[in-house]
């Protein structure tokens, strides 16, 4: 596993048979700040058709960077699911603001 602000990077044995690869690569764009989660090097973020994202990495390793985070290295070849924070405030259940 693998984290990086309000992302969490869990290794998975393969990507599901509905997945389509995304245009870009962010993971996931900050609320607060604007800044983005990006995978850079040789990756691919793929959705699922519930909305689930995957980082596929087909080389030795690419990175994870965002402006206010330190640059993370994700081994490879491998596949990793791509998991929201949540946190418990005030009585409900809400996504981590990155």
């Amino acid at each position: 596993m693998y984290r990086q602000g309000d992302i969490l990077l869990a290794a998975c044995t393969a990507l599901p048979g509905t997945v389509q690869k995304q245009s870009d690569r962010v993971l996931e764009e900050g609320e607060a700040t604007g800044h983005a989660h990006q995978v850079m090097d040789e990756a691919f973020v793929w959705v699922d058709t519930d909305g689930t994202k995957y980082v596929e990495v087909y080389v030795t390793q690419a990175r994870l960077v965002h402006e206010e985070h330190g640059p993370i290295t994700l081994p490879g070849p491998a596949v990793y699911r791509v998991i929201r924070q949540r946190q418990y405030v005030a009585g409900e259940v809400r996504y981590v603001a990155d």
